[in-house]
């Protein structure tokens, strides 16, 4: 049985493909999906601030202030990205590092 490294897929794409679009949007769905997410996170972490939404001392949900249970929500949201994106991404390039370590001790 054969395995795909990473030079087996480096080698089909051109050298357009291996670059993100415009130096920051990467090219593949997850990843797009990821930069998104994390875009939105910003945005709904900042609403309080100009006071769009979010920002009031009125007991809200779980009996604490709109603004701290916001706060929280977002702050959740934002592990929630991180992960996601170490269990979809990171354990990737975790194990093609250690193929490739055991690669050379060999």
């Amino acid at each position: 049985m054969t395995t795909v490294t990473h030079t087996a897929v480096l080698e089909r794409r051109t050298a357009e493909d291996r670059y993100p679009i415009l130096g920051f949007i990467p090219r593949t769905g997850p990843g797009r999906v990821f930069l998104c997410w994390a875009a939105a996170n910003v945005v709904l972490a900042l609403l309080p601030v100009f006071d769009i939404w979010g920002n009031s001392a009125e007991i809200g949900l779980l009996g604490i202030p709109t603004t701290v249970f916001y706060s929280y929500a977002v702050f959740s949201l934002n592990c929630i990205l991180g992960a996601v994106y170490y269990a979809t991404r990171g354990l990737t390039w975790v194990k093609m590092v250690e193929d490739t370590e055991r690669g050379e001790n060999q």
